[in-house]
């Protein structure tokens, strides 16, 4: 087998020749490359248009007929036009200043028109200005795009911007109507102009400490409205950084979420109750154990190690779990239908245990069963009290003569005792009275 030497596996070299230009010809094919990748136009002192090349054209929408010796002020919203601020950039320009950022032009038909623009004074070997040159880059759908995102935003979202100390620079129409204060009772106010009282300090110590070092903070905060009532937002403060990489100011985002944290919490305090009040156990569809609360474990003596995971056959004796009607049971849970009785457990000492108890699936927003969980009330005192009860009376009903009336003194039923002490049948004495 041969195997390749290094020079066999050497990249040939390649001979390149240097190409010398002329300044000329080098300023030729640079504003050649600008041509194809800019919009330019030429305007002399006075702000009258001498060129524009193809690009900028088919941005603004006109021909060069249309435009050619046209002042600048044609591609300005009017308003603009007559402006000092409109004024004050061409004195500086023609005085050789240079001006740059993005601008809102105006196109033929009134389109609107955003460009990022620079205009550049060309100057005489003198050093004073003999006309401006403008280099433009189509940004139009860019700022349609974020006008958009911008909408939806305002439209859901509770949106602010703050300064460093917090000061509220600005706010936008969902945050004045959340809150119910206008912009200017707000603007130039520190943010916790809207916090509410019940929120801990060392959350806002957090928040300042996180943004501050150039990080998003996220989290749930209660506020307080000019009436006084709270509301709750899911509020995203970021830093916006300066060029120094440091926040140079913040924007919050927030979104509304008062009716569901009420929501959150009315329901908390409803299973706190329930928690407290009742044994709880909550099950997946197919009868495994999920998870329980203390009274529960008490109940049953139980530690959840020993009963997550099981079945819930686990806490019923094999005579219940066997029976027919157990599969039933939970088939019709699985159906979405509850199940209400006294129901017979056992214990981790296999002694019965009585529960007053609702089973009762739970369904997403589809209606999908998601779990069965099962509330309920420890019974086995009542059960075995009136066992008792009953063993009482079936004594008494064995050893006595026993009839009963109504408070008329008609007779409702008699025992077998008395009805043959007294030679009847219970027909013949049913709704007769004790007269009889």
């Amino acid at each position: 087998m041969s195997v390749a030497t290094k020079s066999e596996n050497t990249v040939p070299q390649i001979s390149v020749k240097k190409i010398e230009l002329t300044n000329e010809l080098e300023n030729s094919y640079l504003i050649a490359a600008l041509d194809q990748s800019q919009a330019i136009a030429e305007f002399d002192l006075e702000g009258f248009l001498t060129f524009a090349n193809e690009n900028f054209l088919r941005a603004m929408g006109y021909a060069i007929g249309e435009v050619q010796d046209k002042h600048h002020s044609i591609f300005c919203d009017p308003v603009y036009a007559t402006s000092l601020e409109y004024k004050v950039l061409w004195q500086n320009l023609v005085h050789g200043e240079r001006r740059s950022g993005e601008f809102l032009q105006i196109g033929k038909g009134g389109r609107e028109v955003w460009l990022t623009m620079a205009y550049n004074p060309i100057m005489t070997p003198q050093g004073r200005p003999y006309k401006i040159v403008m280099f433009a880059t189509d940004i139009t759908q860019i700022k349609l795009e974020l006008k958009v995102r911008t909408d939806i935003m305002n439209l859901t979202s509770i949106v602010s911007e703050a300064d460093l100390k917090g000061d509220i620079l600005s706010i936008n129409e969902k945050f004045c109507e959340v809150s119910q204060y206008t912009r200017e009772e707000l603007i130039g106010k520190p943010h916790n102009t809207t916090r509410h009282p019940d929120m801990p300090k060392d959350v806002f110590k957090t928040l300042w400490s996180t943004i501050g070092h150039g990080q998003v903070f996220r989290g749930v905060v209660k506020n307080r409205k000019k009436d006084g009532t709270p509301y709750y937002v899911d509020a995203v403060i970021a830093p916006i950084m300066g060029e120094n990489g440091k926040p140079k100011k913040y924007l919050g985002v927030r979104y509304d979420i008062t009716e569901a944290e009420v929501e959150r919490q009315n329901m908390r305090g409803l299973f706190d109750a329930i928690d407290s009040a009742y044994a709880y156990i909550e099950f997946d569809i197919n009868g495994n154990i999920l998870t329980f609360n203390k009274n529960f474990a008490t109940t049953f003596g139980f530690s959840k190690d020993e009963l997550v995971g099981k079945h819930h056959r686990s806490i019923v004796d094999t005579a219940t779990s066997s029976a027919s009607s157990y599969g039933q049971f939970w088939l019709e849970l699985k159906e979405g239908r509850s199940q209400t009785n006294v129901f017979k457990h056992l214990t981790r000492d296999g002694q019965e245990v009585w529960l007053q108890a609702v089973y009762a699936p739970v369904k997403d927003e589809m209606g999908r069963l998601q779990k069965v969980v099962m509330i309920a009330t420890d019974v086995t005192q009542e059960k075995v009290l009136s066992a008792d009860n009953a063993g009482k009376i079936s004594a008494i009903d064995r050893a006595q003569a026993v009839v009963e009336f109504d408070m008329s003194g008609k007779i409702l039923s008699a025992n077998e005792n008395f009805l043959k002490t007294f030679g009847y049948e219970i027909g013949a004495l049913k709704n007769k009275h004790h007269r009889t």
